[in-house]
């Protein structure tokens, strides 16, 4: 049975075109019937905060060292540890 969402967030600019929200809420009601389709901020998260929010979510795991499932985004076979740690230099003056 393929995957079933209970709702759609959109974030990102395109939250604010009314003309592209009305095509994406028709297009997801023709394919996956009445699904709500709610911008990120009826959620708590600003829709131009979501790609920053992500990235300090990744960041946060993998300085604790937990490994994410990408199994089905990437084929893994196995959880991975995402990122990489980059001290900045010291400068001395």
């Amino acid at each position: 049975m393929p995957f079933q969402p209970d709702r759609i967030l959109l974030c990102g600019g395109g939250v604010a075109n009314g003309d592209l929200v009305g095509r994406i809420h028709k297009r997801i009601h023709n394919r996956l019937g009445n699904i709500p389709v709610q911008s990120t901020a009826e959620h708590g998260i600003d829709p131009d905060f979501v790609e920053a929010t992500l990235i300090a979510w990744l960041a946060r795991e993998f300085v604790s060292g937990r490994p994410i499932e990408t199994a089905a985004i990437t084929g893994a076979r196995h959880p991975v540890r995402l990122g990489a740690l980059w001290p900045a230099p010291v400068i001395r003056t």
